[in-house]
């Protein structure tokens, strides 16, 4: 490009201000070109930059703590760079008009200083902050303290009292009896020392009032004269002592000893028995099938050894006389199918309606969940809660039976299923022997949450993604599909968790399948959740698992309707997924 004096002039111009522009101040501005020359565009109408829609020429942008601005921007500047605390910092606006910055102020930013604390008995109070003052470090006893609350505002404390504690003086002490009573505490004084026996006592409380005791009485004690005591069969009776007479020393089985109380009073002794014991002639026992049966015991006695109806009848030993006439102490009737064992089955299991939710939740209240209102059935979590841990409680601490459950919940009032561990003693059947070679129905196992989760998890699967304490929906599935598949791969047919405490233990109750009574049953997820329509779930939607309260309802509530509508006795669903779901079922 071909240099002319015009562009020789402005380069002069340019080389002056940038020099300014390295020096402390802040800012600057171009040089007008006014000021060096005429207007370029007026002596070279040619040049590009004096054409419309050019670039805007570097001598006419502005120069501010380091930024540079184009023409029309602005910039916010400050008068100081800090303030005191208290003040406000100044600032304006200003723009770059035709290489000229408006306004004067040179700082970028302000900063508001940091206020003073205060200094009280050598502890520091920050500002904004109180204390509490007081008048004097001490006043008598029955005086109140005088205090102050003293405030730090910017390094200046508030008010005049200068002790940062005070006491109230201690109150005098008594003496009684070379006995120091203190302020506020009494005695028992007496008028006398002693009195004859059949008088009483006259006392009187004596109070400390700060070194001044009410009252009058002087002595410290008072004794009554001792009474005599009597003599029975060779023993001393003490005065106003019982003692239990016999009019006899022995009478026969069946008889009664005729007996009284004899009482002493100052060295008489009331009543006339003289025997200090009576005893009553032991009663007989009984023989059945050589077994020897205490009087007032009971055995079971069966008509016959063997027979497809046992009968049986409880005999009773009455003074060596037993009751009724069965003779046979046991009777097997022959296992022949499955409903003989799921009969038996079925006798371990009791169902508790209208049991109220506040009842079954006190049962579970633990250091863990420490209140009643934490073990209600309000959401998931809770819900899972209550159906098996606080269920099982109750069976366990009310029905005396270690297993169970609640299986249905409406209107505050929730059914229970409780289940025992072995049959009932009262339950006779061929196949409870046949069953229980191979171990009870139920086990109860205890392990750690770990354990279970590394059995529950597929192929592939973190099981640490299945903890339950990560969200409702692990929750859920550890104590059903998790307790499920924990015991199917323990070698039972059914299970869940019942129990996870803080430090991760878990108790698990696993079933065992005996000739097929615990069959698993594949169904339709929906044909699962239409059965559990009732009042309060009106439609399909509301019982299918599509929320985390819903899935707890379907996986207990509804499985549990699903297998008693087909005919089973109870139930639940173990698995679902996509429109399959699997259930256990007991048969009847």
């Amino acid at each position: 490009m071909k240099w002319d004096r015009f562009h020789l002039v402005v380069l002069g111009a340019l080389v002056v201000f940038g020099f300014q522009n390295c020096s402390p101040v802040n800012f600057s501005q171009t040089a007008d070109l006014a000021s060096v020359g005429s207007d370029p565009c007026t002596l070279n109408p040619a040049d590009p930059l004096c054409t419309p829609g050019g670039e805007v020429p570097e001598w006419k942008t502005c120069h501010f703590n380091g930024q540079i601005l184009e023409e029309g921007q602005s910039v916010v500047a400050y008068l100081n760079s800090s303030v005191s605390y208290g003040q406000k910092c100044e600032a304006e606006t200003r723009v770059c008009k035709a290489g000229a910055l408006s306004g004067s102020y040179n700082y970028a930013s302000c900063a508001v200083g940091v206020p003073e604390s205060c200094l009280f008995n050598g502890k520091t109070i920050a500002h904004g902050s109180n204390v509490t003052a007081y008048q004097s470090s001490s006043v008598e006893y029955g005086k109140s303290c005088t205090s102050e609350v003293r405030s730090c505002d910017n390094g200046t404390l508030s008010g005049s009292f200068s002790y940062s504690s005070c006491e109230v003086g201690a109150p005098s002490a008594c003496l009684f009896n070379d006995r120091t009573i203190p302020h506020g505490q009494s005695v028992t004084a007496y008028l006398s020392s002693s009195v004859d026996f059949g008088n009483s006592c006259s006392k009187e409380t004596r109070v400390c009032d700060n070194g001044k005791l009410s009252g009058t009485y002087t002595f410290g004690s008072c004794a009554v004269g001792a009474p005599k005591s009597c003599l029975f069969n060779g023993r001393t009776v003490a005065h106003l002592e019982t003692v239990t007479a016999y009019a006899s020393s022995s009478v026969d089985y069946g008889q009664s000893c005729a007996s009284q109380t004899r009482i002493c009073n100052n060295g008489t002794l009331s009543g006339a028995y003289s025997y200090a014991s009576c005893s009553v002639g032991a009663p007989k026992s009984c023989l059945f099938n050589g077994q020897t049966v205490a009087h007032g015991a009971t055995v079971v006695g069966y008509k016959a050894a063997s027979a497809a109806v046992c009968e049986s009848e409880t005999r009773r030993c009455d003074n060596g006389t037993l009751t009724g006439s069965y003779g046979y102490p046991s009777c097997e009737v022959p296992c022949t199918d499955v409903k003989e064992t799921t009969k038996y089955l079925n006798t371990m299991i009791q169902i508790f309606p209208g049991i109220s939710n506040e009842e079954i939740a006190r049962n579970c209240i633990d250091t863990s969940v420490p209140t009643l209102a934490k073990n209600m059935p309000t959401d998931a979590w809770s819900t899972v809660r209550f159906k098996n841990t606080c269920g099982n409680r109750y069976c366990a601490n009310i029905k005396g039976m270690p297993s169970g459950r609640v299986i249905e919940m409406e209107n505050g009032l929730s059914k229970v299923e409780c289940r025992y561990e072995k049959t009932p003693a009262t339950y006779v059947g061929s196949c409870v022997k046949e069953v229980e070679k191979s171990g009870t129905p139920l086990q109860i196992l205890n392990d750690t949450k770990a354990n279970i989760l590394n059995l529950c998890a597929d192929a592939g699967v973190d099981p640490n993604s299945l903890d339950p304490a990560k969200n409702a929906s692990n929750w859920i599935k550890f104590f059903y599909v998790c307790g499920y598949r924990y015991c199917a791969k323990k070698g039972y047919a059914d299970g869940r968790v019942v129990e996870l405490g803080n430090n991760n233990a878990a108790q698990v109750h696993c079933y065992r399948d005996f000739a097929g009574s615990l069959p698993t049953v594949q169904a339709v997820l929906n044909d699962v959740a239409n059965n559990c329509i009732d009042s309060n779930n009106p439609n399909l939607q509301t019982n299918v698992p599509s929320t985390d309260l819903q899935m707890e309802r379907f996986m207990s509530t509804c499985g549990n309707r699903y297998c008693t509508a087909k005919g089973y006795s109870m139930g639940h669903v173990v698995e679902y997924a996509g429109t399959a779901a699997v259930l256990k079922c007991l048969k009847k």
